[in-house]
């Protein structure tokens, strides 16, 4: 299965490219619809097209303003032009301020204005101004995510995507969404200058509104040899490769090596990384966009810009020039690349034992768990807070936005926070008087819905632990083995014994009732799954297992269930390289995507046992070797929504997979930015 590409468009942000963790940028994108904010999940169509030929300009519509009471009561248009695409931005400029208003096309024009605000202080008419059109090209597609779009049209279906903090997600070329998201092709880094077309609706039936503009993907520093790429290692080098053409000693980056207007808000036009500049200071703010000399025998640190956009560049050449991370900035490691992080401790009682970390969906708040406290960082590790003491060693668990922590240590009691850690409240998991002693503690985004299970049963509390109840899927004889939350709480997944083996059951209003997931089977074999992970929005559900012919005359191998659709429809793969016996596998973190799944051991076709991270739910793997070759076992794992940050707990340790520094390199160090505060090397 080829690589996909990765999309993530934010409103007001540039959308970024990456396949496994490789990001480039393909654009900006600040006129998606008002409504995109306001939905929790909408349908796309893309297309993948050139840039045409030009067959029409265009004309620009007009509208004159009406007046009342000191605002705008009303827009008439005058001329509503021709070969618009998208509804232009309507600005309203007089001698008052406050007006806004929208435009409706139909068939290309400019059919009406509708106000939105009146404003106030307006004494004459103000002056209206409409966007000037997007004008007409004959295209040529070269994808469309159900293969029906031509010339640049709109394709026949969709696809439905979560919509969370202003944005979305979508793997290009994906096959796991189904049918309608068709591979993407060979050859497309071959076809010149991209543009991505998107369509969105709220409802499946439409009506689809065209977001505009197209989105521009360059070649070069964009990474398109990803498509290529057949793992996300791959595609990192291919990256990193990219970047060092594009900053080649002596040379500039030019139109031939970056299309403009393809990366960050500022286009990167010929010449625009200007020269070298030589520098003999020992502290440097570094520009984006900008190549630095230091002279032999001096030493410079630079700090990366406070403000980046995505796809800014920085390059240093000096054997004695280290990078340092601006604040909210990492530098992303890769599998060989983990940073030690000491934990604040008392000389007096010697350095603490690390027990477990959590983290926040964007990996900027850590609470690490030590012998007798627990500590927080705001700033990804860099700097330490004690925020409460406890008894002993035990577990700790936040949620996505971070703000609600949970320490258990194996009793009935815990220790809850709903605040960040700033107060604390006392506890207890008892159902009609039974202590029950909590495993694998699961929190919903917000902290709200609460889950563990004891071995053989789950519990869930509604109120952030405050009450417990028991929501056991039914026919459950002798063990639960691992149940998944989705992000709201509603959506539980669990697997369970019901005494002729393993089996997974659905519960999508918060375990009130239950019904069987029947998974694809292949009838030559007996399949067992063993964990199930969930996305935070419930649409993708990832299961893990294994499977042993009937006979059991041969060795069992990994598989694992795919859906895309909510648990609808179902896909089973083979896990391949990997092909023995399930024990070792132990999943121990997986990102808020459903697609980033960690797991502390996996054993390899060589018989190795190093940790392994897969970016495609568990289609393909990469190990870890860290840890493997001091000899340490992974304790507790924990990951950011995409997988990009990940922290650890080995040998009574933290370290996380970024780090704040990168020293000196030796002859050339170059760095991009690709979003979310972090850098890439």
């Amino acid at each position: 299965m080829k690589t996909p590409l990765v999309i993530i468009s934010l409103l007001t942000c540039p959308l970024a490219l990456f396949a496994g963790e490789t990001t480039a940028i393909i654009g900006y994108s600040d006129t998606l619809p008002a409504a995109l904010k306001a939905k929790a999940a909408g349908y796309f169509k893309f297309a993948l097209i050139d840039e045409g030929v030009a067959t029409d300009a265009g004309v620009q519509a007009t509208a004159v303003a009406q007046v009342k009471g000191g605002g705008v009561s009303g827009i008439v248009v005058n001329n509503t032009g021709r070969a618009y695409r998208a509804a232009p931005a309507v600005t309203i400029v007089g001698n008052g301020s406050g007006a806004t208003a929208i435009a409706v096309i139909s068939g290309g024009r400019v059919t009406e204005i509708k106000v939105t605000s009146k404003g106030t202080g307006f004494t004459s008419s103000p002056s209206v101004l409409i966007g000037a059109p997007d004008g007409e090209a004959n295209h040529q597609t070269f994808w469309s995510n159900d293969g029906t779009s031509s010339q640049g049209s709109e394709p026949n279906s969709s696809i439905l995507l979560d919509i969370s903090a202003g944005g979305y997600t979508a793997h290009l070329g994906d096959e796991t969404y189904g049918p309608n998201m068709q591979p993407l092709p060979d050859g497309l880094a071959d076809k010149g200058q991209l543009l991505l077309r998107v369509w969105y609706a709220a409802k499946a039936t439409g009506p689809f509104t065209l977001l505009a503009p197209d989105q521009r993907i360059g070649a070069g520093l964009l990474a398109l040899r990803s498509l290529r790429a057949d793992t996300a290692g791959e595609s990192a080098r291919a990256l990193r490769a990219d970047v060092a053409d594009a900053l080649a000693p002596g040379l500039t980056i030019d139109g031939a090596k970056i299309n403009p207007g393809s990366i960050g808000s500022t286009q990167l036009a010929d010449g625009s990384l200007s020269a070298w500049k030589e520098t003999s200071q020992s502290q440097v703010q570094a520009s984006a966009n900008q190549a630095y000399v230091v002279p032999y025998g001096v030493s410079s640190t630079f700090t990366l810009p406070a403000n980046p956009q995505i796809g800014d560049v920085v390059k240093i050449r000096g054997a004695s020039a280290s990078f340092v991370a601006g604040p909210g900035q990492v530098f992303l490691g890769t599998e060989w690349d983990w940073t030690a992080r000491p934990v604040p401790f008392d000389p007096e009682n010697g350095e603490p034992y690390v027990y477990s970390v959590a983290c926040s969906a964007d990996g900027n708040r850590l609470y690490v768990r030590t012998d007798y406290e627990i500590f927080r960082s705001t700033d990804a590790a860099r700097t330490w807070v004690r925020i409460h003491e406890l008894q002993e060693g035990g577990g700790v668990f936040c949620s996505a936005d971070g703000m609600t922590i949970v320490a258990a240590n194996g009793s009935q009691e815990f220790r809850r926070s709903r605040d960040g850690g700033e107060s604390w409240a006392l506890l207890s998991a008892k159902i009609e008087g039974e202590d029950i002693y909590p495993d694998g503690l699961e929190l919903s985004s917000d902290g709200s819905v609460m889950a563990f299970h004891d071995g053989l049963r789950l519990f869930l509390s509604s109120d952030a632990g405050n009450t417990w109840s028991a929501r056991t899927p039914p026919d459950t004889s002798s063990e639960l083995r691992r149940f998944a939350l989705s992000g709201s709480g509603a959506t539980i997944y669990a697997v369970h014994d019901n005494g002729d083996g393993p089996v997974l059951s659905v519960s999508k209003n918060t375990g009130e009732s239950w019904s069987r997931v029947s998974l694809p089977v292949n009838a030559a074999h007996v399949d067992y799954p063993e964990a199930v992970f969930v996305s935070r929005d419930a649409r993708q559900v990832s299961v893990i297992g294994y499977a042993d012919d009937s006979e059991g005359m041969v060795e069992s191998y990994p598989v694992r269930w795919l859906s895309s659709d909510s648990g609808n429809t179902w896909k089973r793969i083979a896990l391949a390289p990997y092909s023995t016996n399930w024990d070792t596998y132990m999943p121990v973190a997986h990102g808020g995507d459903g697609r980033t799944l960690f797991v502390s051991e996996v054993q390899t076709e060589n018989g190795d046992n190093p940790p392994a991270i897969s970016y495609d739910g568990g289609q393909s793997w990469r190990s870890i070797w860290t840890f493997y070759n001091r000899g340490f076992y992974l304790e507790s794992v924990t990951s950011s929504n995409f997988g990009q940050r990940l922290a650890a707990v080995a040998d009574g340790k933290l370290y996380t997979s970024w780090t704040d520094e990168i020293p000196a390199q030796g002859a050339e160090t170059s760095v991009v930015y690709v979003g979310d505060g972090n850098w890439l090397r």
